[in-house]
């Protein structure tokens, strides 16, 4: 594991697989999903960073600009659109 803070972490636990956003994966994660559907998830972070991304930045400064609740709240949606 990588012990220093890092933009994003996956973690697993009794919720699921957790979102840690620009901390270490001891930290409190920032959004939860089914751990077979993680993939999804972060699908859908990327596909965000992809559409958001400015000329010139990196994924990293895109991540830091967009936070975690940001962030979270699409690693989230794609669990959301699955069920409709």
């Amino acid at each position: 594991a990588h012990p220093g803070p890092t933009a994003l972490a996956i973690v697993g636990g009794e919720n699921g697989a957790g979102l840690v956003v620009n901390a270490t994966a001891k930290a409190l994660p920032a959004g939860y999903r089914p751990g077979y559907d993680a993939a999804r998830g972060i699908g859908r972070v990327a596909a965000m960073i992809r559409s958001t991304r400015y000329q010139g930045e990196t994924a990293a400064a895109c991540l830091a600009r967009l936070g975690p609740a940001g962030i979270a709240e699409a690693y989230r949606q794609a669990q959301t659109e699955k069920r409709k």
